[in-house]
């Protein structure tokens, strides 16, 4: 009996049949923007298309029992910000021989994202990671966390690169 060979690196790199549906979940942060490059960098491998998705979070109007006008003309205005940033994204990513499309919803991040990966059939979730305080995390909770928690399909959470303390 021979030796067990280690597997090649191709062999063990993580793969999926045919071309797919990559969510990058996207809130226009330093965060985002890193896994925006990762999802980037495996469609450029991989040939799946990436699906930008913003998700407008209403955890604040939901504080209030009904939307006051204010509020109303903020959430427009993000709104309005987001088609404009994710249609540049689009557009560079078109240039760069990229298949891509943005989704905008309403909602709870966490909860839109796992409801876009499952009617995609999504292959994979990228999404970036703010790194929060022990403190804040268990105050706020991380939409990475409960995505990793609940999705359909694998999740790379990419976090942001910090430089080293001195």
């Amino acid at each position: 009996m021979s030796a067990a060979q280690p597997p090649s690196s191709k062999s063990s790199s993580l793969r999926f049949p045919g071309p797919g549906v990559v969510i990058v979940a996207i809130d226009f942060s330093d965060a985002s923007q890193n896994a925006c490059l990762k999802a980037r960098e495996w469609a450029a491998r991989s040939g799946d298309e990436l699906l930008l998705l913003y998700v407008n979070d209403t955890m604040e109007q939901a504080i209030t029992d009904a939307m006051t006008p204010q509020l109303l003309e903020v959430s427009r205005q993000r709104h309005g910000e987001a088609e404009r940033h994710l249609a540049a994204v689009v557009s560079e990513l078109a240039r760069d021989g990229l298949k891509a499309r943005s989704l905008i919803c309403e909602g709870v991040p966490h909860d839109r994202i796992i409801k876009t990966a499952v009617s995609e059939k999504a292959s994979l979730i990228v999404m970036g990671t703010h790194g929060r305080t022990r403190l804040a995390h268990l105050l706020i909770g991380s939409v990475a966390e409960r995505v990793v928690r609940e999705a359909p399909c694998p999740v790379l959470v990419v976090p942001i690169v910090r430089p080293p303390k001195t």
